[in-house]
C-alpha cells in the first residue's frame, strides 16, 4: 500500500500529514515510535526547505510511503533549488554544545533514523528516497 501527500507552508498541511502518519500505524502494524520517526524525518526536511528556500521555490512538497514487506520506503520531492541536505557533514556529537557549530543536527537524525538514503535531482525536483526496516 502506498499513500502520497502534497504539503505547503501552513501548519494546517503538517498537522494533517502528522494526523493521517499517525493512522498508518494501526493500518500497516507498524509501531508508534517508527511513525514519530518517519514524522521526525520529514518535519525536518520540511521545515528546512521552507526556513532556507525562497518564496520563489518554497511552495511545492511531495511525500510517499509506502509499505513493502519489512519495508517502509520514504520518498519525499520538493522543488527547491539544488541541494543534496545527505551530503551536509555530521555534527560532533561528543564535543560539548557551547563549542559545536550551528546546524547539521536535523539531517544527522534523519540519517540515523533510516537504514538506506539516496539523493537524485529529477525534473527539476530534489528527490530522496529512504529505505527504514519495520523491526
Amino acid at each position: 500500500m502506498k499513500v502520497h501527500f502534497f504539503l505547503d507552508s501552513s501548519e494546517d498541511s503538517f498537522e494533517a500529514f502528522r494526523m493521517q502518519c499517525e493512522n498508518l500505524a494501526e493500518t500497516w502494524d507498524v509501531s508508534h515510535k517508527i511513525i514519530l520517526e518517519i514524522i521526525l524525518i520529514i518535519e525536518e526536511l520540511y521545515t528546512n526547505f521552507f526556513k532556507y528556500c525562497s518564496t520563489e521555490f518554497a511552495n511545492s512538497i511531495e511525500v510517499s510511503l509506502e509499505r513493502a514487506g519489512p519495508d517502509l520506503l520514504i520518498v519525499y520531492k520538493d522543488n527547491g533549488p539544488v541541494f543534496n541536505p545527505l551530503q551536509v557533514e555530521s555534527p560532533d556529537i561528543r564535543r560539548p554544545f557551547e563549542e559545536r557549530q550551528a546546524g547539521g543536527l536535523g539531517i544527522h537524525l534523519v540519517r540515523h533514523f533510516v537504514d538506506s538514503y539516496t539523493y537524485a535531482r529529477k525534473d527539476e525536483k530534489n528527490i530522496l528516497r529512504f529505505t527504514k526496516t519495520i523491526k
